[in-house]
């Protein structure tokens, strides 16, 4: 149950946007950006608050943080590019 309340309003996202139920004009140009910002900087309150999670965070091994280090690498790289 608690995944479909995860996924539930990028469902109606995506059907909201397919069928423009909100105009594009009313949108602002950095609407974009700012939900994102604010919505990692609400992932980041939400795991820096669940102590679980920290320690959990503490005990991956440095072989598993390679894959993230190299697409964010290959990401900065490709923006250059």
């Amino acid at each position: 149950m608690s995944g479909l309340l995860l996924i539930l309003p990028f469902i109606i996202g995506l059907i909201g946007g397919a069928f423009h139920w909100i105009p594009v004009e009313w949108i602002p140009d950095q609407f974009q950006s700012t939900l994102i910002i604010i919505l990692l900087f609400l992932i980041g309150i939400s795991v820096g608050s669940d102590e679980e999670t920290l320690s959990n965070l503490t005990q991956i091994s440095l072989k598993s943080l390679l894959v993230p280090a190299a697409i964010f690498f290959f990401f900065l790289f490709g923006g250059a590019v």
